[in-house]
C-alpha cells in the first residue's frame, strides 16, 4: 500500500512539474525561434561612373520570416527569408547642361546569415548585437526618369532588370532590444546597416551598391 502511494505521488509531483514547465516555458528556454518581421528602410545607390553623381534616398519597406537557432543564451544563429524593396536616385548633366533625373526601384529577396550575441536581462529588456551577410538575388528592376532635355525622354517605371547582376551581397551590422511579453512570444526592434559590397551593374564602364538603413520591427513566437 505505501508504495502505491509512494508511486502516485512520484507520478502527481512529476505531472506537476512537467505542466509547470509546459506553461511556464518561455522565449528563453527554446534552442530555436521563429517569427516574423516587417521593416521600413531607407536606400541609397552609390554611384561611381562619369557623369553620375547621387541624388538622394528612397523609402521603402521589407517583410519576411525569422529564425535563430540558439548556442546559449547569450548567443545565436540568425537567418531567414526577406522581400525587401530598395533603390535610390542619381543624376546626370546632359550635353546641352539640363539634369536628367533617375529614380532606381530594385527588389530583392534576400537570406540573411549572421551571429547574434545578446545580452543578460537589464530591467525588462535584453540588448543585441548582430553582425553578418546579407546575400540576395535582384527579382525586379525599374526605373523612372524625370528629364530637363529635350534630347532624354521622360519614363516611368520602365523596366531595366536587364541593366542588373542576378547576385547582391552586403556587410550587414545591427543593434537592438527585445522583451519578452511571457510564455514564448517576445518582441523586438532595433537598426540594421546594410552596405552593399559588390557591384550589382553589368554595365562594365560604371558600378552601383546599394545601402540601406532598417529600423527592424519583429514578433517571435
Amino acid at each position: 500500500m505505501k508504495k502505491l502511494v509512494l508511486s502516485a505521488m512520484l507520478i502527481g509531483a512529476l505531472s506537476t512539474n512537467l505542466s509547470a514547465q509546459e506553461v511556464t516555458g518561455s522565449y528563453d528556454d527554446q534552442t530555436f525561434n521563429f517569427g516574423l518581421k516587417a521593416t521600413p528602410t531607407i536606400s541609397w545607390l552609390r554611384v561611381d561612373a562619369e557623369g553620375l553623381s547621387n541624388d538622394g534616398i528612397r523609402i521603402g519597406f521589407t517583410y519576411g520570416l525569422v529564425t535563430e537557432f540558439k548556442f546559449s543564451s547569450n548567443y545565436a544563429f540568425a537567418t531567414g527569408i526577406d522581400v525587401s524593396y530598395r533603390g535610390g536616385k542619381f543624376k546626370y548633366t546632359a550635353l546641352d547642361d539640363k539634369t536628367v533625373s533617375f529614380t532606381q526601384k530594385l527588389q530583392f529577396l534576400d537570406v540573411p546569415v549572421a551571429l547574434k550575441l545578446r545580452t543578460n536581462e537589464i530591467g525588462y529588456m535584453k540588448y543585441y548585437g548582430t553582425f553578418g551577410f546579407l546575400p540576395g538575388v535582384i527579382i525586379k528592376a525599374t526605373e523612372s526618369i524625370d528629364s530637363e532635355s529635350p534630347f532624354v525622354d521622360d519614363r516611368s517605371n520602365r523596366s531595366n532588370q536587364s541593366d542588373f547582376t542576378v547576385f547582391n551581397i552586403g556587410l550587414l551590422v545591427g543593434a537592438g532590444a527585445e522583451y519578452n511579453l511571457g510564455g514564448k512570444t517576445s518582441i523586438t526592434a532595433g537598426i540594421t546597416y546594410n552596405n552593399g559590397i559588390i557591384d550589382i551593374l553589368k554595365e562594365k564602364d560604371a558600378q552601383m551598391n546599394s545601402d540601406c538603413i532598417s529600423l527592424n520591427l519583429g514578433v517571435f513566437f
